[in-house]
């Protein structure tokens, strides 16, 4: 793919085919990317079918400005406008959670809202290959598993809203890319000084790791980190849908009895911990982890104790005459 090619920008958002009689939302915070996009939607989609939202995270000065400089563009190009803000310092000191983590959730509650209120069939977003890279890694040193090491899809759903789909249409683009599409039509943007902060996470993988990743490898790793993630999200696709057709398998006549745990039992251990996952998530258990599904699988495979684990939501996993079920703590 030629560099710098802002026809390959739209040619990536067309090749979403997305329904003509529906708008989209696209997130846009006034960098450099969030700007291309915007511009490439447009040109793709027509301005009439395109709500701009914009969200004012209150973490730094100037972040209003950011705000007044992408409304303006919005109303250059013809698109309606949506903004939101938080505090999210006060959120994190309330709720817990890094400020980063917290950004992002009180962010993309957000786009759903907006999605929402427009009838929008998707919302979409400017990430792109550098940015799969650095989650990739990010994900890496977490311990996520499969689908963690898979980085980020084109397509997935977006929380909170049913119906809408979260588009990542650049994520095979690279940054140059992008940087070289803004110069070629002139395209503005502004600069997040956060972006360099040592502060957060994220940048010291996309500024320090990353760059050193590359010394050491005596090469550009991004292309192989985004090529292994396509691969590891293939296998594990197929893996969900093994997991899928197993718990239809275990599952008694009446699924509110359980699983049956001789059924479980045969599983070799990966599929019988995905099925275990699948299940949890199924029965809305909150915020599944691989610490919950290793414990549900040792009261699956033990004749002895424990014979229950508890799990977030005054629920536990017990095991009884045979079967696995959730129950009130």
């Amino acid at each position: 793919m030629k560099a710098g090619s802002y026809d390959d920008c739209v040619r990536a958002v067309t090749a979403l085919a997305l329904p003509a009689d529906r708008c989209v939302v696209v997130a846009v915070s006034g960098g450099m990317d969030s700007m291309v996009l915007m511009r490439a939607v447009v040109a793709g989609l027509g301005a009439e079918r395109v709500v701009v939202a914009t969200f004012d995270h209150g973490l730094r000065e100037g972040s209003a400005d950011d705000v007044e400089f992408v409304k303006r563009a919005a109303t250059e190009l013809g698109c309606e406008l949506e903004v939101g803000a938080a505090d999210v310092h006060a959120e994190a000191e309330r709720g817990g959670g890094s400020v980063e983590e917290v950004a992002r959730a009180v962010r993309y509650r957000f786009f759903a809202e907006v999605a929402k209120r427009r009838d929008a069939c998707a919302v979409l977003t400017a990430h792109h290959a550098d940015d799969q890279a650095e989650t990739i890694l990010f994900n890496l040193a977490r311990g996520g598993g499969m689908d963690a090491l898979a980085g980020m899809a084109i397509t997935t759903s977006l929380p909170g809203v049913d119906g809408v789909e979260l588009l990542r249409p650049f994520l095979q683009l690279r940054r140059e890319q992008l940087l070289a599409a803004s110069s070629e039509v002139g395209v503005e943007f502004r600069e997040d000084p956060s972006n360099i902060s040592p502060d957060y996470t994220r940048n010291r993988i996309r500024h320090e790791v990353l760059p050193l990743f590359n010394d050491v490898m005596v090469r550009d790793v991004t292309g192989a980190l985004v090529r292994n993630a396509e691969i590891v999200a293939e296998e594990s696709a197929w893996m969900a849908r093994c997991a899928e057709e197993e718990l239809a398998k275990v599952r008694c006549s009446d699924p509110a009895d359980g699983l049956v745990l001789e059924k479980l039992r045969i599983l070799a251990p990966a599929l019988r911990r995905r099925v275990v996952f699948t299940w949890l998530k199924a029965t809305e258990v909150a915020d599944v982890s691989r610490r919950n599904v290793l414990a549900v699988d040792e009261v699956i495979m033990s004749n002895d104790k424990p014979a229950k684990v508890n799990l977030k939501g005054d629920l536990c996993a017990r095991r009884r005459a045979g079967l696995l079920f959730l129950a009130s703590q």
